[in-house]
């Protein structure tokens, strides 16, 4: 009877599109409310080469870039972002960003970088150094401290405390157990300025899925039989 009620959770899993795992595995949870160290993931297994591994859905949700500030002649700061998302064997969704930056004679001044809204994914964050997603530069070389993500697990967080420098960022990665996705979501900079939001720019994010019908009807069928063998065990 355990076997069948065992077989009968993970069939409801699977017709219902219950969520799936995330899948790069070198990096860490991040559950709404968390707060971890960034973690860069060279695993063989998270990676082709300098491509990420599955399929490309995606390519370059842009460029897309922002002037942060320009106080006066000969001084800028300027951040371009590109975003890619790839389809894993399973069927889930991997999110990358990747930031240039240029400092035109100001300091490092980019402090934070957030995209969002995640709020139903179960998210794997931080930096997947070895590949080269948007630039034809090949992979960056500036990697953030920390992540954070906000309690209601809808913004996403890298934290720069130092400032982004001039250059190209390393791949950041959030990995999700999301299936669909779509252009409803933003990237906001924060910087030494105190120009914290400073025009958000589309972004791709997850969207919550919705069981198919024939994906319904397949569950209706398994209740009745599991309801079926019940009875029979029973007379």
């Amino acid at each position: 009877m355990l076997i069948n009620a065992l077989a009968g959770l993970t069939l409801f899993a699977i017709v219902t599109g219950s969520p799936l795992r995330a899948e790069l595995m070198c990096l860490p949870i991040l559950a709404p409310g968390g707060v971890t160290p960034n973690v860069n993931d060279t695993c063989p297994a998270d990676h082709n080469g300098t491509n990420p591994i599955g399929t490309l859905v995606l390519a370059g949700g842009g460029p897309h870039g922002v002037t942060l500030r320009t106080p006066g002649p000969g001084l800028a700061i300027l951040a371009t972002r590109f975003e890619d998302v790839y389809e894993e064997p399973g069927g889930t969704l991997d999110f990358y960003l990747q930031l240039k930056v240029a400092n035109t004679n100001l300091p490092p001044s980019i402090t934070d970088v957030a995209i969002g809204p995640f709020t139903n994914a179960i998210t794997e964050v931080g930096t997947v150094s070895p590949i080269g997603v948007m630039f034809s530069g090949g992979p960056g070389t500036i990697a953030p401290s920390y992540e954070t993500r906000s309690p209601d697990g809808s913004q996403i967080d890298f934290h720069f405390p130092n400032g982004i420098p001039s250059g190209t960022t390393f791949a950041l990665a959030i990995s999700t157990n999301a299936t669909q996705y779509d252009l409803g979501g933003g990237v906001g900079f924060t910087d030494i300025y105190g120009l914290g939001g400073v025009p958000a720019v589309g972004a791709f994010v997850p969207v919550a899925s919705t069981p198919e019908p024939a994906a319904i009807l397949l569950l209706g069928c398994a209740l009745g039989l599991s309801a079926a063998i019940i009875r029979r065990r029973r007379s």
